[in-house]
């Protein structure tokens, strides 16, 4: 019996898009622009790095949910504890993502459309990932 570990392609897809949120997280919190901290947008300096900051957060907080599913961390059935936690957890992942948004949008430069991107798909991820944890509490 093959018990190993077989990706599908929307876990495929799942996986390369986490990867490419957090890889751009990581050049916008290491880019820096030609503002001086004291300037006149030193403001939208500090937003932006404050909305990498919960958009790295938000992300990091999906990849280890959707890895404690992949590597088996925890059973795969439903109305078990981790049910519970991954539904509190995504909502906690939805609101970082909610701050990133609000962040980024006040932001400029490379922090703001990075964390645009990173808002938007990780807060839909998050959104199904809460979907299927409500669904398995139905009864």
């Amino acid at each position: 019996m093959n018990l190993g570990f077989h990706p599908d392609l929307p876990m495929t897809a799942i996986v390369i898009i986490s990867i490419v949120n957090i890889s751009l997280m990581v050049i916008a919190a290491f880019y820096r622009r030609r503002v001086t901290p004291e300037g006149p947008d030193s403001w939208r300096l500090r937003l932006g790095l404050v909305g990498v900051f919960f958009g790295l957060c938000s992300q990091v907080l999906y990849s280890v949910m959707v890895a404690a599913l992949i590597r088996g961390w925890v059973p795969f059935y439903s109305r078990n504890s981790y049910d519970h936690l991954q539904g509190t957890l995504s909502n906690a992942g939805l609101l970082l993502s909610a701050a990133t948004l609000v962040s980024a949008l006040l932001a400029g430069g490379l922090r703001r459309y990075s964390g645009l991107w990173v808002a938007v798909t990780s807060g839909y991820l998050l959104v199904f990932v809460g979907f299927r944890c409500g669904a398995a509490f139905d009864v």
